[in-house]
């Protein structure tokens, strides 16, 4: 019969091996996508198609010497790849808010919270307690306690509304969310 020990030494063991593997796979996905680049690159210059402004700036940091500036374009433009592969993954990581019915609505402790930041005309705190109702403001300048600065307000069904001046931005929040 294995002790208590015992058995969490073999947890761990197996946890370990299993963070291995996954490490070793997701080290191999990685080699094998940049192996593609570089046979991407290749292509392009069997091809000729060369990006200028990098060939330029790998034969500037060659001082001259062409093998060493067709290494450097190698590196600079597999480099380029691996960037615009990272921007376009983060494009499709941003998401629009889904404007459904899954939508939190005010409780009534909500609504005396909103009640006692526009009493104090505390436009900041408004903004981030209306935030949680998906309602998204922006203040353009003058900010502060000009009677000229203008809040751009998306609403949760994404109508925009601009108010220019505090008033004008508390009456429209007290309408939306204390009247009615």
């Amino acid at each position: 019969m294995l002790s208590l020990s015992q058995d969490n030494t073999k947890t761990t063991k197996v946890k370990a091996m299993l963070r291995l593997l996954k490490s070793f796979f997701s080290n191999t996905k990685k080699r094998s996508e940049e192996l593609e680049l570089y046979s991407r690159v290749k292509a392009e210059i069997d091809q000729g198609e060369l990006e200028q402004g990098m060939l330029t700036k790998a034969f500037a940091k060659s001082n001259g010497d062409e093998n060493i500036a067709k290494a450097n374009y190698i590196e600079l433009r597999v480099q380029s790849l691996k960037d615009e592969k990272l921007v376009k993954e983060q494009k499709l990581k941003v998401k629009e808010p889904t404007h459904n019915a899954t939508l939190r609505t005010p409780s009534p402790r909500d609504i005396k919270t909103i009640s006692r930041h526009c009493e104090a005309k505390d436009c900041i705190r408004i903004i981030r307690t209306i935030k949680a109702f998906d309602y998204r403001v922006t203040i353009q300048a003058p900010y502060g306690k000009s009677p000229h600065e203008t809040f751009k307000v998306k609403k949760s069904s994404g109508e925009m509304t601009s108010f220019v001046g505090t008033s004008s931005f508390i009456d429209f929040i007290k309408a939306e969310f204390l009247e009615g």
